[in-house]
């Protein structure tokens, strides 16, 4: 069984080993690690969005669990991931990018999404089950 990497689905492949072997789940967690701060970082840097004054997740495609993950930040959090999508949309319409001192840097692309995001997968997957 193979599984692709996230960032890179159509290059990069690594093998899965049965479930059942401690040993080959941390060799797939850290090959999965590996990956990521490889790969992910330069597929992240590649995409243009802090260009844009946008950071990672801010281009996540709103499906129904995003958009709940969304819905249930705090209204900071909302407000400000609005105006950074209002930026780039104004920078986008004009066919500009934002001056460089304006750009979001690496260390301030974090997650802010991820752990809502996790919990409502979670909590969907909860009710699949409790519906089954």
């Amino acid at each position: 069984v193979f599984a692709c990497c996230p960032c890179l689905p159509s290059i990069v492949t690594i093998w899965q080993t049965p479930q059942s072997s401690s040993c080959a789940t941390v060799t797939q967690r850290m090959a999965g690690r590996f990956l990521e701060k490889t790969f992910g970082r330069f597929y992240r840097a590649s995409t243009g969005h802090r260009k844009l004054g946008l950071l990672y997740e801010d281009c996540l495609t709103e499906t129904p669990v995003v958009v709940e993950a969304i819905r249930r930040l705090p209204v900071e959090v909302q407000i400000e991931r609005t105006r950074r999508m209002k930026t780039a949309l104004d920078c986008t319409m004009k066919g500009i990018i934002l001056p460089q001192e304006q750009w979001t840097k690496p260390e301030e692309d974090v997650p802010y999404l991820r752990k809502t995001l996790n919990e409502v997968k979670l909590e969907k997957k909860e009710r699949e089950v409790f519906r089954k």
